[in-house]
């Protein structure tokens, strides 16, 4: 999973200028702009990775809530199955 593919485009794009140019101030640039942007990188996978993982325990809290729900069948279906039995 790629999070912060435009960070590494912009780090390449420094570097394909600083090859070009071979000044000292862009190469000191490169390297104190790829430690920032590598930070902002971390910073937003782990939020994002963190959003996923919220996203997926409740998924998997509703998908338990759905299994707990007493059923609203015929006494034969739900006793047959193991659940207790609502009759309306």
């Amino acid at each position: 999973m790629v999070t912060c593919s435009n960070y590494t485009t912009e780090v390449y794009q420094w570097l394909g200028f600083n090859i070009a140019m071979q000044t000292v101030a862009g190469y000191f640039f490169l390297v104190v702009a790829s430690m920032i942007m590598t930070n902002w990188a971390f910073a937003n996978h782990r939020q994002l990775t963190k959003l996923h993982l919220e996203q997926q325990g409740a998924k998997i809290v509703e998908n338990q809530a759905k299994e707990d729900r007493t059923h609203r069948k015929c006494r034969t279906c739900c006793n047959s199955r193991g659940y207790d039995c609502v009759l309306t």
